[in-house]
């Protein structure tokens, strides 16, 4: 058991407390937002600095992905332990203060520091956003809570391309991120002042024990499971599609559809959005009616959305006609917005109560490293390689190259379904909707 911690925390009488739901929501909003604002201004960017390619992918990955990584599993840790509304609050703070920063950058390097600083803060983002929620609700209503915290995300990132975008094209880069950043700094307060710890008692633990015996043990449980072991894989894998695709889709739309910033953030961004809702709309009674039948289905579902994936993303990168790109766009990201809730879902269960943190960090760590430490460098690296030939068109040509990885991702879903019963934790939708069935019989 996690010292300093209750078994079984005081779940809320309200369910899922949506004040609380909401305002987690809101931290993932500006987590992406700030994190989307760097795509559509790299452009921007690049004619300033005299950028290549594969400093553009410098920029938006490893800058921010390798320090994201070295710092999620101890501020998962802690917030396994901890008050999770304060470090929230802590890290929402420093990366809007070096969002901020990154507006008053006035070479390659002084950018790269001030991205650095925004990825260790966002470390302190999505464990304890998502180890709140898990307490926050009962299990048959963490796939619904799940959902509502992705269309966050998504929402998120559309404010982050299509205001980001706006505000490029009026105002300038730098003044984009100074507003995003002052935005960022009031929005801590908010959490701060709103958001609630459930557990009876918190500690901030002594630096030792972020990699202590209980910590080390906990990966190696997490690491014992297969389901979560493919889980880990298949999101890795795809990561390198999605990432990476994602940080080079608005430098694509300038360059092979002639679009300025505005509006190839507001039409990238539009997609985003409009795909996101319909996602949503039929994430929230699919993922739990079908956990509620077997709980394989967590990760089933996003499984059969990767194999779907592939082939719409080649078009969507093929075509030259651009309500055809947005409409691609639309199923990619309708078909992530079931994808993501699902795995959250299934990693909740799978992780059982104080390791929710670790497990969600865990999860976050590889995708970042492996899909935005070097999605956009590999992308970058490609279009750079292919521009000899294919000019101002080898950005097109790197991008559709990478989509058939996330067929690789599904076939790693599948197998790992085969063992989310075993290795779930805690109550299982599925044996509780049987339960609850005998009952009223």
């Amino acid at each position: 058991m996690t010292k300093g911690v209750p078994a079984n925390p005081t779940l809320p009488e309200t369910g899922l407390r949506p004040v609380g739901i909401l305002v987690l929501g809101l931290v993932l909003i500006f987590a992406w937002a700030d994190r989307m604002l760097i795509t559509v201004a790299i452009e921007a960017i690049r004619h300033d600095f005299l950028l290549s390619d594969l400093e553009m992918g410098l920029l938006l990955g490893p800058a921010f992905a390798v320090f994201y990584a070295a710092f999620a599993l101890p501020i998962a840790r802690w917030a396994d332990i901890g008050h999770r509304p304060r470090i929230i609050t802590l890290a929402l703070s420093m990366w809007s203060v070096m969002t901020l920063l990154s507006g008053i950058a006035w070479n390659f390097v002084q950018l790269f520091i001030a991205r650095v600083g925004v990825g260790i803060g966002e470390a302190g983002a999505h464990p304890p956003v998502h180890s709140l929620v898990a307490d926050y609700c009962p299990p048959d209503k963490r796939g619904r809570a799940a959902t509502v915290l992705n269309f966050c995300v998504v929402v998120g990132a559309f404010i982050g391309l299509s205001l980001g975008g706006f505000l490029v094209a009026q105002l300038g880069w730098r003044w984009a991120f100074v507003s995003f950043g002052i935005a960022g700094i009031l929005a801590a307060g908010l959490a701060l002042w709103t958001l609630e710890e459930p557990r009876r008692s918190t500690r901030v633990p002594a630096v030792r024990e972020l990699f202590d015996t209980e910590g080390r043990a906990a990966i190696r449980t997490l690491f014992g499971k297969r389901s979560f072991v493919a889980m880990l894989v298949s999101m890795s894998i795809y990561s390198i599609v999605d990432l990476g695709a994602s940080s080079f889709t608005v430098p694509f739309l300038i360059r092979s559809h002639g679009l300025d910033e505005s509006s190839a953030g507001t039409i990238y961004g539009s997609a985003v959005l409009a795909g996101s809702v319909a996602g949503t709309i039929v994430a929230g009674f699919l993922v739990d009616k079908l956990a509620r039948r077997h709980v394989k289905w967590l990760l089933l579902l996003p499984a059969i959305c990767f194999v779907i994936n592939a082939p719409i993303r080649i078009v969507a990168f093929q075509t030259n006609d651009t309500l055809l790109f947005a409409a691609s766009y639309f199923l990619i990201v309708a078909m992530m917005c079931i994808n993501n809730p699902a795995t959250y879902a299934a990693t909740y269960g799978i992780a059982g109560l104080g390791r929710i943190a670790t497990a969600t960090a865990v999860v976050g760590l590889a995708t970042n490293v492996i899909g935005l430490g070097l999605g956009p460098v590999f992308v970058g690296f490609l279009s750079d390689l292919l521009e000899p030939r294919f000019g101002v068109e080898s950005l097109r040509q790197a991008l559709t190259g990478s989509a058939a990885i996330t067929l690789i991702a599904g076939l790693c879903l599948m197998r790992g379904a085969r063992y989310v019963a075993t290795d779930f934790e805690g109550p299982r939708p599925d044996v509780a909707s049987d339960q609850a069935a005998l009952r009223a019989q």
